[in-house]
C-alpha cells in the first residue's frame, strides 16, 4: 500500500512552489483512485487543510505570489502533459477539448470569484506552451501562466483564491493522473516520484 501523501513528511513549512505542487498531484491522484473504490464524492478534507496552511505560510513570509505561481505553473504543465496523452499528443484536440469543458464547468459554478476559468485559461496557455517550448517551460511561459493567476489573487483574499486554483487543477490533474495509471495507487506514486540526477 502507498504511504499518506497527506501526512507525507515532504509538506513541511518550507515547503516551495515546485514541491507543493508535486506533492498535490499526487495527493489528489491518489485521493482519485481511492475514490474511485469507494462511493465518496468529496476528496480529502486533509489536503485541503496541508494546502491551506503551506499557503498561510506564504503569505506570512511574504512569497505567496511567487510560489503559488511556480506551483500553479508545474500542475499546468503536468496536467497539459496527462490531457496530451489522453489525446495521443494532439495539442488541437486537446484545446478544443479543455476550452469545451471549461466553458461547461464555469457554467456549473456557483462561486462569485470562481477558480475554474483562471484554470482553463491557465491550461490553455500550458497547452500552447508545450507545442511550442517541448521539455523545460520558458520564463516567458511561467510569466504568461503568473499573469492570470496573480489577476485571480484579489488583495484581501490571496491565500484562499491561490487554494481554489491550486485545488482546482491538482483535482482535474490528479484525475487525468489516476485514470491513466488505471487507478493504481503504485503507478501514480511511480509517476510521481522525484526525478533524480
Amino acid at each position: 500500500m502507498a504511504a499518506d501523501p497527506v501526512t507525507a513528511a515532504e509538506v513541511s513549512a518550507d515547503i516551495g512552489g515546485d514541491g507543493l505542487a508535486h506533492w498535490l498531484l499526487r495527493a489528489c491522484a491518489e485521493d482519485a483512485a481511492a475514490r474511485s473504490t469507494t462511493a465518496a464524492e468529496l476528496p480529502d478534507w486533509r489536503i485541503v487543510d496541508t494546502l491551506t496552511a503551506v499557503l498561510n505560510g506564504w503569505e506570512r513570509r511574504a512569497v505567496l505570489a511567487t510560489e503559488a505561481t511556480l506551483a500553479t505553473a508545474v500542475l499546468a504543465l503536468q496536467s497539459t502533459a496527462c490531457l496530451l496523452r489522453r489525446f495521443d499528443n494532439d495539442h488541437d484536440l486537446a484545446r478544443e477539448w479543455l476550452l469545451d469543458f471549461g466553458h461547461r464547468f464555469a457554467g456549473k459554478q456557483g462561486h462569485p470569484h470562481s477558480a475554474g476559468p483562471t484554470a482553463i485559461e491557465v491550461l490553455d496557455i500550458a497547452v500552447l506552451e508545450v507545442r511550442q517550448h517541448p521539455g523545460a517551460p520558458s520564463a516567458a511561459a511561467l510569466v504568461h501562466i503568473g499573469a492570470p493567476v496573480l489577476d485571480h489573487m484579489r488583495p484581501a483574499s490571496r491565500a484562499e483564491d491561490a487554494r481554489e486554483l491550486l485545488l482546482t487543477l491538482g483535482l482535474w490533474a490528479g484525475n487525468d493522473l489516476a485514470r491513466l495509471a488505471d487507478w493504481d495507487g503504485t503507478r501514480i506514486a511511480a509517476h510521481t516520484r522525484p526525478r533524480t540526477g
